[in-house]
């Protein structure tokens, strides 16, 4: 079975059958732009980046290579886990800091 492909021509004012199969695509279609959102570098947690060139230069200038959304060097992720547990570690040891100082100022032991 066959299929025609019908259009409306504008020029005969009705539908008719397009005979090219191809339709010539814009060339801006297949151009991937270098600009993306502001991205926070996650090696050093402090640069900001709105350029796919410049982020990838900044991850081999540390010796990470992109992968999809993972790194190549393990440590880093090992490193990232690390301070993780620490600032938990410490953001308990804070809260625990803060309630007894309140029970003392307030009076409750």
């Amino acid at each position: 079975m066959t299929r025609k492909i019908l259009v409306y021509d504008p020029a005969q004012g009705k539908v008719v059958e397009r005979k090219d199969r191809w339709v010539e695509a814009p060339k801006s279609a297949y151009v991937i732009g270098d600009d993306m959102p502001m991205t926070k570098s996650p090696i050093d947690g402090k640069t900001y980046y709105t350029s796919k060139r410049a982020i990838r230069a900044h991850y081999r200038q540390h010796g990470f290579e992109e992968i999809g959304t993972s790194y190549e060097n393990e440590e880093y992720i090992e490193r990232e886990e690390e301070k993780y547990a620490k600032e938990q570690e410490r953001n308990t040891d804070q809260r625990i800091r803060q309630n007894l100082i309140n029970r003392i100022i307030h009076g409750k032991r």
